[in-house]
């Protein structure tokens, strides 16, 4: 049975010098931590770097870092080194979730060290320990069992079509293979802003939806003229979603058709982009 510690001693590294963190945080509603790790690496950073008393890194010590997935593993996603800490400033907020933080709460400097351990990120995969509470754990104090080194980093299951939603600016960073699935797929879709106005959309293209958002992370609009009338640039707020998916035989006409029911529906709040 090969234990955590076991690789860590492998790799030259001693277990009394490393924290582990497993990562896990439920307020987080249309993604997981995973997700924002993957795509928003620096947003991720920000956030592990947050902890309190009971949880603080030790200055100059290594964080073993580990992150829940949607499937329910516990993946390895980086051994940082805690350069320092410090206590927060007035009116600071989480990242990632945009919340208040204690007063005695500590911001980390963590940084990854090169080249160590980067070869089982996104690979590693070990058995979780129990106390959700404690969080935070020395190695030394706890030795879990690997459960897998996959042969490449896995990406997360794609939820399914119906349920997809993510921000435009989130999309760039998406897994390669839920752009596969979105390729596949046309139909029509939702915008909406974080202000409560939504426009209905079609796609059509050779690369369905994939191919119309990605329009929109290129510029903020896809060039439709309805966003560019109303000031909107979707990189900032726009979120998008699938109202409903349409066969490959589906004709573009076929899928505007839909559009427009879809916009009647959802009434005068939601306005057609008439795409092109």
């Amino acid at each position: 049975m090969l234990t955590l510690n076991a690789l860590f001693q492998a790799e030259g590294l001693d277990p009394e010098r490393i924290q582990l963190i497993r990562h896990k945080d439920a307020r987080l509603k249309e993604k997981t931590l995973f997700d924002v790790w993957y795509s928003e690496r620096e947003k991720f950073e920000a956030y592990q770097s947050v902890q309190g008393p009971k949880n603080s890194f030790r200055v100059g010590g290594l964080v073993a870092s580990f992150v829940v997935t949607t499937s329910n593993e516990t993946v390895f996603v980086g051994l940082y080194e805690t350069f320092g800490r410090r206590q927060i400033l007035e009116d600071e907020r989480l990242p990632v979730l945009d919340t208040p933080l204690n007063q005695s709460d500590y911001v980390h400097d963590l940084r990854l060290p090169t080249d160590v351990m980067r070869d089982y990120v996104g690979r590693l995969v070990i058995e979780p320990w129990k106390d959700a509470i404690n969080f935070v754990q020395r190695a030394s104090g706890r030795d879990p069992r690997i459960l897998e080194i996959k042969r490449v980093r896995q990406d997360e299951p794609f939820p399914g079509l119906l349920s997809f939603s993510r921000r435009i600016s989130e999309l760039a960073g998406i897994f390669p293979t839920w752009r596969e699935r979105l390729a596949e797929a046309k139909g029509v879709y939702l915008l909406t802003f974080d202000d409560g106005y939504q426009y209905v959309g079609s796609a059509s293209g050779a690369q369905g939806f994939w191919q119309r958002w990605n329009e929109y992370v290129q510029d903020g609009t896809g060039g439709n003229q309805v966003l560019i009338q109303d000031g909107r640039d979707s990189r900032r707020d726009g979120t998008v979603s699938i109202l409903e998916f349409t066969g490959s035989h589906v004709t573009r006409q076929e899928i505007i058709v839909r559009e427009m029911v879809w916009q009647t529906k959802l009434g005068s709040r939601a306005k057609r982009l008439d795409n092109v």
